[in-house]
């Protein structure tokens, strides 16, 4: 279906098939050829009476007339229609010198501009008389449309001044001043609000704001707050606050003072988030603001009044942040909580502070070493055995002999070997697998077994000559998971070990297995992994993949596979050396 509609020499209307719904067709507007962005569609609505076009918000009164309209069967006659109707509608506006009232408000001044950006006077005569009623009764939506369009560019110095002129109330007068002095869209986001003091919305739009537009956007989502206090808002403004301050700024009116010197030596966010707290002792959150404090501080400042000298020692050693996330479990061991704090301690330290207490000199000892983490999460089972814990510490253990702790103390001399060889972490991971199988273990580590090895150790002590074998011929990861199906056939496996295989050669190891002779003859010529991966489709015709295996065909033979075997001549369509697929027909044509 074609149909064109020219509305003027920018304009035209064409009728074409929906790229979104089968069978339905949509009236698209072209300017100066190119597709325009603004589709009719989502602002109009066609709806057919008697030739006649209705918007959104003209639609009959009459239930059942809208529901005939709505439940109107979408035929291409309907679209033809619609299309026309549409046109008709273009037409009388270019008649009647661009008559907005045609239109939604928001396509008809998109259409206007579009025009005046190719110097249409009428477009620009229409578009000036008609924003100015807008404007003087400040209508968000087009102003914030002007805004963003940048629409008063196409105006010259005179003619803005007498659009300024014609408006009368005041606030037609500030969403002028708004619009030339290039207030940020958040402003027009809260119009009637800014309104409330337009003095310091002036100050606001005319500060240089940088690129803290999210601060910018905080300010005049806040504004109501803000007229409270212009003094201190202007204050927060101009020493570049986070966005916190104007979110919580009626609690900071609760004491001025100290809102001020929070300001005033760059207070974090947590400070206004916290405020309220804060108030139960000014001093103390001062003496924190002065020492840039970290701002957990602040979060958990309802807790540190429990003890303020401590909170102060703190402060004066440059505690880190656990030692206020877990103030309340340091009070029963002061002199512990200030040793880790002298030390260094880890975050893990303070949060399990509560266990640590129970053995003191043997947590000083890993303090002192710099023990990893996982020491302090398996306190309460390390002290169980400081003996080893002691060892542990003196010899610097991985984090991974701490955190299995419990398993490994039922093999000491075990761990230890392990520690003394430098074994890997994840050596400790899968400790109480090695029961029973001791040297095995040992001969891992001796033999920088990968990971697979510690992981699938169950596995593998089922048959440790063939897997310490197959670990010293480097075999591929795949080979850990599937060696239990290994086992079934160890001539086999250890052929693709030592040709390198591909993983699949193991993942597919059952299927294999079923021609074993295919299966090598596959892995002594070193074929692509597809061979593996369809190895089933192979068996249906051993003698046909065989001959491509000795031929030396490329993956593509087997990757096609089940299309040769469906029609032996669909081998020509292939990548395959010409000679080639003559013998091959002449083989197997014969047998089809």
């Amino acid at each position: 279906m074609k149909n064109t509609f020219k509305v003027n020499e920018h304009i035209t209307l064409k009728l074409e098939e929906d790229e979104y719904n089968e069978y339905e067709y949509r009236t698209i507007i072209y300017f100066d050829g190119k597709r325009f962005d603004h589709s009719i569609y989502p602002a109009l609505r066609m709806n057919l009476k008697d030739g006649s076009v209705y918007c959104d918000d003209q639609l009959p009164d009459d239930l059942e007339e809208r529901d005939r309209l709505e439940d109107m069967e979408k035929t291409e006659t309907y679209f033809k229609q619609e299309f026309n109707g549409l046109s008709s509608i273009f037409q009388s506006w270019i008649e009647n010198d661009y008559d907005i009232q045609l239109f939604p408000i928001n396509i008809a001044f998109v259409l206007l501009e579009k025009l005046m950006s190719v110097g249409d006077p009428i477009a620009k005569k229409v578009f000036k008389k008609e924003i100015i009623p807008y404007i003087e009764e400040g209508n968000v939506q087009i102003l914030m449309f002007l805004h963003l369009e940048e629409s008063l560019r196409f105006f010259s110095r005179e003619e803005i001044e007498g659009i300024t002129l014609s408006l009368k109330s005041v606030r037609g007068q500030f969403a002028i001043w708004c619009l030339l002095n290039g207030a940020p869209i958040e402003l027009y986001e809260c119009f009637d609000e800014v309104q409330v003091n337009i003095e310091l919305t002036k100050w606001a739009v005319q500060h240089e704001w940088g690129d803290q537009d999210k601060k910018l956007r905080s300010f005049f989502k806040n504004f109501k707050k803000l007229v409270k206090d212009v003094e201190l808002a202007k204050f927060g403004v101009k020493h570049e606050v986070p966005t916190e301050f104007y979110t919580y700024y009626d609690k900071l009116l609760e004491n001025i003072e100290l809102t001020k010197f929070g300001v005033q030596h760059e207070a974090p966010p947590e400070f206004y988030t916290n405020y309220d707290k804060l108030l139960e002792n000014i001093e103390l959150a001062k003496f924190g603001v002065q020492h840039e404090v970290p701002y957990d501080f602040y979060a958990c400042y309802d807790k540190l009044l429990e003890n303020i000298d401590l909170v102060k020692w703190g402060i004066h050693n440059k505690a880190p942040r656990g030692f206020y996330d877990f103030f309340e479990n340091l009070q029963e061991n002061i002199e512990l909580a200030k040793f880790g704090v002298q030390k260094e301690a880890p975050r893990e330290f303070y949060q399990y502070f509560d266990k640590l207490r129970e053995n003191v000199d043997l947590v000083k000892l890993g303090i002192q070493n710099n023990v990893p983490q996982g020491f302090y999460m398996r306190f309460d089972k390390i002290q169980g055995n400081a003996e080893l814990a002691k060892w542990g510490i003196q010899n610097n253990v991985p984090q991974g002999f701490y955190m299995l702790f419990d398993k490994i103390q039922g093999n000491a001399e075990l761990a230890k070997w392990g520690v003394e060889n430098k074994a890997p972490n994840y050596f400790y991971d899968f400790f109480d697998k090695y029961k029973g199988n001791i040297e095995f273990a040992k001969w891992g580590i001796e033999n920088n077994a990968p990971r697979e090895f510690y992981t699938r150790f169950n596995s593998l002590k089922k048959d440790i000559e063939f897997a310490k074998w197959c670990i010293q011929n480097k075999a591929r990861s795949s080979f850990y998971d599937s060696f239990s199906k290994l086992l079934k056939n160890i001539d086999l496996a250890k052929l693709g070990v030592q040709h390198k295989v591909h993983n699949l050669f193991y993942d597919n190891f059952d299927t294999l297995m079923e021609n074993e002779e295919l299966a090598k003859s596959g892995v002594q010529h070193k074929v692509s992994k597809y061979f593996y991966k369809n190895f089933k489709q192979l068996l249906k015709r051993p003698e046909i993949a065989d001959w491509g295996v000795l031929h030396e065909f490329p993956p593509i033979f087997y990757k096609n596979f089940s299309k040769i075997l469906k029609d032996i001549s669909s081998i020509t369509s292939l990548d395959i050396p010409s000679e080639e697929k003559e013998q091959f027909l002449k083989k197997f044509s014969k047998t089809e």
